[in-house]
């Protein structure tokens, strides 16, 4: 009997410096679980603060499942949104963008909302790997003839390489059998889109290089919105 209790005796003073595995024969952290877990009961928080913290399970190749915790400033902030506007006092930049394109001359100055680094005459760099959203739009201050823009139209150029989408300018036209009798003046246009973007991408908001004319767009308003809307998904 006394040989039992000096067992217990040794086995209570050794360090618990051992792992834990449940549904695992070789743990690889202090606890191992390699299950399912329910928890039945959890109190609700009415506020996020820096204090509380998401687990998150890191399923990479060299995250091993592991748990994390990321907290809700790093959670929420991690969509990218960016605003930039100019009222008059922008026009489009001398050097061509494949061939026929010029860039809208809109730097960091120009700024609403978000880092103003992330714009650089009138290319918006992606901070983070994602889906975005983006909205181009030119306002005039009063209509401009439909003929001044006949054929030419506003861009999203990726990458500098090839263009993601493009919007013509129109307006609208009364017309009797194939004749048109009356168009009204342009007065706005914008493009709308969805675009998949790798960090450090760039895009480019331009028009076509025949409207570089101030007196044309001198009194024009042009408004860039740019928004992280998911992440890429993986094949």
């Amino acid at each position: 009997m006394r040989y039992f209790y000096i067992i217990i005796l040794i086995l209570v003073n050794l360090p618990l410096y051992s792992q834990v595995g449940v549904g695992t024969e070789d743990p690889q952290a202090t606890l191992d679980l390699n299950g399912n877990m329910k928890i039945r009961t959890v109190d609700e928080a009415s506020t996020l603060n820096d204090s509380l913290k998401f687990l998150v399970r890191d399923i990479s190749s060299t995250g091993d499942y592991e748990v994390k915790e990321v907290s809700a400033e790093n959670l929420f902030n991690s969509a990218s949104i960016f605003s930039a506007q100019n009222d008059g006092d922008w026009n489009l930049l001398s050097a061509t963008v494949l061939s026929s394109w010029r860039a809208i001359d809109l730097t960091s100055a120009d700024t609403r909302i978000g880092d103003s680094s992330l714009l650089n005459n009138g290319v918006y760099t992606a901070p983070q790997s994602g889906i975005y959203k983006i909205h181009f739009e030119v306002q005039m201050e009063s209509g401009i003839s439909l003929s001044v823009f006949g054929g030419k139209s506003l861009a999203l150029i990726k990458n500098g390489s090839s263009i993601w989408e493009r919007k013509y300018f129109d307006a609208v036209r009364a017309s009797v059998l194939v004749t048109t009798i009356a168009a009204i003046p342009v007065t706005s246009t914008s493009l709308h889109t969805l675009i998949e973007l790798e960090k450090d991408d760039t895009v480019t908001f331009a028009m076509s290089s025949g409207l570089l004319d101030a007196s044309v767009l001198g009194d024009a308003k042009v408004l860039l919105q740019v928004y992280k809307i998911g992440q890429i998904q993986s094949d």
